[in-house]
């Protein structure tokens, strides 16, 4: 009996050591540095290999469309090896590209189609190669409840969306809140905030807005229409695994149009604005997210008149493209303009939503 366990507990030993080798030494068949590969496969530091489809990589992360799990967000330093079977344009610090088809195996690029190898960390971002325009938008749209205080209590339904272009050199992005407010079937209250950047990056964090535009409509504000076209520049402070953070700054012209004014007083307005921003993301890990987005706005053509706004969002990840949000949106002026019969908006708005979120 003492044998056979014995010879039992070395063939099971044995057994082991055959698996751990196979894991280890397994790669895509017909694919490595030597051959075409039918998809593009990752390889995770727990062994754990991913096909699918390549889809960015930027800021040491890489997005990854797996066949079985969905499109993914990954971290660099989770990836030991990465294989793609069509071209991709590489861009480097320098501003220098290259299009091949590539094998990123620990800290090294190998250029299949070259030959060359090259840093990892030399890389500013990656994009297939035959991605269009149209095909580098990712976006997340969501439907909310809200509980709003300040110039009204009541529940609002909220749309909220949100639409990213990253290409090699230039950052397109797009932004739509709205929420409507309904009293016994009657609109009581409505809001719509709409705007649209270019970013062109100038180094890997380094970047200028050659156009900037935002819309407003706040009729609880007394905000008819406000148009607010700019132009800045921006740097990215930190980039981390776990913490990114950017700061912006601009300047702009504002017109604005009120719902109603005392008699006597301009309904439209025009001003020179001076915008300042900042952006905060942490992610503790894959499925969590908390972002913040802060801007003060100053007048430059009336002392004291300033603007400000903070968009808190909190989203944790039901599955591969369905989130649960939590919102807070705060604007506050200090000079709200007068109605027509006198009275006069609450400074503070303060928007507290929660709801599920599509990502795309």
């Amino acid at each position: 009996m003492r044998s056979f366990l014995i010879l039992f507990s070395l063939f099971f030993l044995i057994l082991n050591e055959l698996a751990a080798d196979e894991q280890v030494t397994w790669a895509p068949t017909a694919s490595g540095l030597d051959g075409e590969l039918d998809f593009d496969w990752v390889r995770l530091t727990n062994g754990e290999w991913l096909k699918g489809d390549f889809i960015t990589m930027r800021d040491e992360k890489l997005t990854f469309d797996s066949d079985e799990f969905g499109e993914h967000t990954l971290d660099l330093d989770d990836i030991q090896e990465l294989y793609t079977m069509s071209p991709v344009t590489l861009v480097y610090l320098n501003k220098v590209t290259d299009i091949s088809r590539i094998a990123i195996i620990g800290g090294a690029v190998y250029l299949l189609d070259s030959g060359e190898e090259v840093s990892r960390h030399t890389i500013l971002s990656i994009v297939p190669a035959e991605a269009t325009w149209w095909g580098l938008w990712e976006g997340k749209f969501s439907l909310s409840l809200a509980a709003q205080y300040g110039n009204t209590k009541q529940t609002d339904l909220q749309i909220r969306g949100d639409m990213v272009n990253r290409g090699i050199f230039n950052r397109y992005s797009l932004s739509y809140t709205g929420s409507i407010s309904l009293v016994d079937s009657i609109e009581t209250a409505k809001s719509h905030r709409v705007s649209g950047i270019w970013d062109r990056f100038v180094s890997d964090r380094f970047y200028i807005s050659p156009l900037s535009y935002a819309f407003y409509l706040n009729t609880y504000q007394n905000i008819e229409q406000q148009h607010t076209p700019s132009i800045g520049l921006g740097y990215e402070i930190f980039k981390g695994k776990y913490f990114d953070m950017d700061i912006n700054g601009g300047a702009g012209y504002q017109m604005i149009g009120y719902v109603s004014v005392p008699v006597g007083e301009e309904k439209y307005g025009h001003s020179v604005v001076v915008l300042l921003g900042t952006v905060i993301e942490i992610e503790p890990n894959s499925d969590i997210e908390f972002k913040i987005d802060y801007s003060i706005q100053f007048d430059a053509t009336s002392v004291g008149n300033l603007i400000q706004k903070t968009l808190a969002e909190f989203s944790i990840d039901l599955t591969g493209s369905l989130d649960f949000n939590i919102g807070v949106l705060w604007d506050y002026r200090n000079q709200p303009q007068p109605r027509e019969d006198g009275s006069i908006p609450e400074k503070h708005d303060l928007n507290i939503t929660s709801g599920i979120g599509f990502e795309f």
